[in-house]
């Protein structure tokens, strides 16, 4: 479950049904590997706007959170896109987009009560790079790999 599908799960509850529902859903040894967007993620591009221009659209991603967000709290942004209609008018698209930062400690207690644990967790840095420790003020996104708790 890559890019970002757990941040759109807005509470501990939900990303413990879908944790548990992964369970569910594999053979006994298998594993879950998913990303999350870090406590530095949320802080910066949920406070800055984003706008990026082409010949047939422009997209802006205007992030309305600040950048002292707390841990574990929901972030919102506008998202826009503009497309030209009869000149010289465009025609908007808006949809309010909204992702909540879940700490490690929530995670772990998730996959606990999911009856898994993690078995290894990296930070990434933005470039492709991954590191352990996990850092959530300075990487941009969590990668946790899991299986069934010893």
């Amino acid at each position: 479950c890559v890019s970002d599908g757990l941040n759109f799960l807005l509470s501990d509850a939900e990303l413990a049904a879908a944790l548990a529902g992964f369970r569910r859903n594999l053979r006994p040894e298998g594993r879950i590997v998913f990303d999350v967007d870090t406590l530095f993620a949320f802080r910066t591009l949920y406070s800055s706007m984003l706008v990026v221009p082409r010949p047939d659209r422009v997209v802006i991603f205007d992030g309305r959170a600040e950048r002292t967000l707390e841990a574990g709290a929901v972030a919102e942004a506008v998202v826009e896109v503009l497309t030209p209609a009869t000149a010289p008018w465009w025609e908007r698209s808006r949809v309010i987009h909204r992702q909540r930062h879940h700490p490690r400690g929530a995670i772990e207690a998730a996959l606990a009560s999911a009856g898994r644990a993690p078995v290894a967790v990296w930070g990434t840095d933005g470039a492709g790079g991954s590191e352990q420790p996990l850092d959530d003020e300075r990487h941009n996104k969590a990668v946790y790999i899991a299986q069934i708790a010893a």
